[in-house]
């Protein structure tokens, strides 16, 4: 045999051999951290507790609360079975789709406090009576909002794809409308309390909640409420008593709330999604023009298990250590010959997690400002107070770079991180608006 022939037959066999090997999903273990990582980002199953997402998955429709289980457990078998099929189910004929169930009408926007729209109260005690209007026509989305004050807990009963597909929070728009109409109809008390009720709710959900979507949804009713409640104590004395459930739930957010270790999970969860079912679903539909065999070609060179616990230490490192760990995860020789592809998507996935960040510590400064503009009079001195806002805004994370009190206009102010929100956030102090008078009837 010639030498160019045995060359020829041996870099065969070892192409062969390389590729048995591939195909059989025979790696190199991952390494102790990563195996770690990947196992505190793994997300629990539903606690089978009184669950809220049903009320989620058909949020915007009008479906009868005792069919909702029901619903929600057949469009779960539907899924399983395309996952199963290895088909995708994101054009699936779903229930929460469903145009059986009639939409729930949205608030008109002209009429109602949108969101992040300042100075609520104030818009309301303007349109007063066509608020009113609308709100009377809100009763289904009414309910499903004070049905989640009983509920425990958030989670998907199946992939995490379902959590992403969401629209929006039950209700969320109609109570923050409905606190401000009370209020400008003179029950202060019981929209305050109402109110917070609610906020502290969405709070504890969120907190609960693994799912990044959940997070995304949550912030900016919340944020939008601390504004309500901030306009609220601003027309009333500033010595008027807080209701019982506000002072927790208008707290700045706690070290666990403002990580994004815990929904870091949901996008890990996310990524097992797209390497265990879609690239097979991309590959049997045969959608490459070459009837999968592109696609085929790229899985076999992604081994999803140790993918996965190198993008759990790469999300570990970025959003669940103190102080983050900037060094890129990378992989080794071993890990780059026989899970090549897997290597470039984790070196080169841009992580969604992290993005939260800014947003919740915007959250968290809107907080700590609600509280100072409400404990503002009671401070006895200057000297006092300066101690007092360097304490409570020492502790945000990051602390502010500028934040400042108008005096002329009795307004306190903090600059925001996000580049996309209206900065600075300018609230009233306690007890310095005097609203103009409601129009009558």
């Amino acid at each position: 045999m010639g030498k160019g022939k045995l060359f020829l037959l041996v870099v065969t066999s070892l192409a062969l051999v390389y590729g048995v090997l591939l195909a059989s999903g025979t790696v190199p273990a991952s390494s102790a951290e990563a195996q770690s990582a990947r196992a505190s980002l793994t997300m629990p199953s539903p606690s089978g507790k009184s669950g809220a997402f049903a009320e989620f998955w058909f949020a915007g429709r009008d479906v009868p609360v005792e069919s909702m289980a029901s619903l929600l457990e057949q469009d779960l078998q539907q899924i399983e079975r395309a996952i199963a099929e290895h088909r995708s189910f994101r054009d699936l004929p779903l229930f929460a789709r469903s145009e059986t169930w009639p939409a729930i009408r949205p608030l008109d926007p002209e009429v109602s406090c949108r969101q992040g729209e300042m100075e609520c109260v104030a818009k309301t005690r303007k349109l007063r009576i066509l608020l009113a209007a609308e709100l009377r026509q809100q009763n289904v989305a009414r309910a499903a909002a004070n049905r989640l004050l009983e509920a425990d807990d958030l989670r998907a009963p199946g992939p995490e794809l379902m959590a992403e597909m969401l629209t929006e929070w039950p209700g969320a728009r109609i109570v923050l409308n409905d606190a401000a109409l009370r209020f400008v109809d003179g029950e202060t008390v019981e929209a305050q309390t109402d109110l917070c009720r609610h906020v502290a709710t969405w709070r504890r959900l969120r907190a609960g909640s693994r799912h990044l979507h959940i997070t995304r949804l949550a912030l900016p009713i919340i944020a939008d409420a601390a504004a309500i409640h901030a306009e609220m104590r601003a027309e009333l004395p500033a010595d008027a008593p807080l209701p019982e459930p506000c002072e927790a739930a208008f707290a700045p957010l706690s070290e666990t709330e403002r990580s994004v270790c815990p929904i870091m999970a949901g996008e890990l969860r996310l990524a097992e999604h797209m390497l265990t079912v879609d690239m097979r679903s991309a590959a049997h539909s045969g959608r490459d023009g070459f009837g999968g065999l592109a696609q085929d070609i790229v899985n076999l060179g992604t081994q999803p298990e140790p993918t996965l616990d190198l993008l759990a230490l790469k999300l570990w490192r970025s959003g669940c250590t103190k102080p983050a760990i900037s060094e890129p995860v990378s992989c080794s020789a071993s890990e780059r010959l026989f899970n090549p592809v897997g290597c470039k998507l984790v070196a080169g996935l841009p992580l969604r997690s992290p993005a939260m960040r800014p947003l919740l510590a915007d959250l968290d400064r809107r907080l700590r400002l609600t509280v100072l503009a409400r404990r503002w009079a009671s401070y006895p001195d200057e000297a006092s107070r300066a101690e007092a806002i360097r304490a409570l805004m020492g502790e945000a994370d990051p602390p502010p770079e500028q934040m400042g009190f108008d005096s002329e206009h009795q307004t306190l102010r903090v600059e925001l991180l996000d580049p996309g929100a209206r900065s600075p956030w300018t609230i009233f102090l306690a007890g310095t608006w005097v609203p103009k008078p409601t129009p009558a009837p």
